[in-house]
């Protein structure tokens, strides 16, 4: 069963808000909220993966912050560069340079 706070009733507000008037307060919102979670790695995943879906190439500092965070976790964690999307390849080779060596270690 899915957690009921990853299904579409969760995310079409926080979406909708997102191409409205409030798009700014709502970034500062998710961000914040990752960021004073008790399990900040997992909240920022979340935070990441939920205005990702939005705009995966989203031009916010606090976005950013958040994907640099999750990119880190991922290789952390030992997934393999294959498993992550375009936008986030490319935002770890501008920072990190070649997936190969610096993400997958190889």
């Amino acid at each position: 069963m899915t957690d009921p706070r990853f299904d579409w009733e969760f995310m079409l507000p926080v979406m909708l808000a997102m191409i409205g008037p409030q798009r700014d307060q709502v970034i500062q919102e998710v961000y914040d909220g990752a960021l004073t979670d008790a399990d900040r790695a997992m909240a920022t995943v979340g935070a990441y993966k939920l205005l990702a879906e939005y705009d995966g190439s989203l031009p916010d500092h606090r976005f950013i912050v958040l994907q640099d965070a999750y990119l880190d976790l991922m290789r952390d964690m030992g997934f393999p560069s294959g498993d992550l999307t375009g936008y986030e390849a490319s935002r770890w080779i501008a920072t990190h340079g070649d997936l190969r060596s610096s993400f997958d270690r190889r």
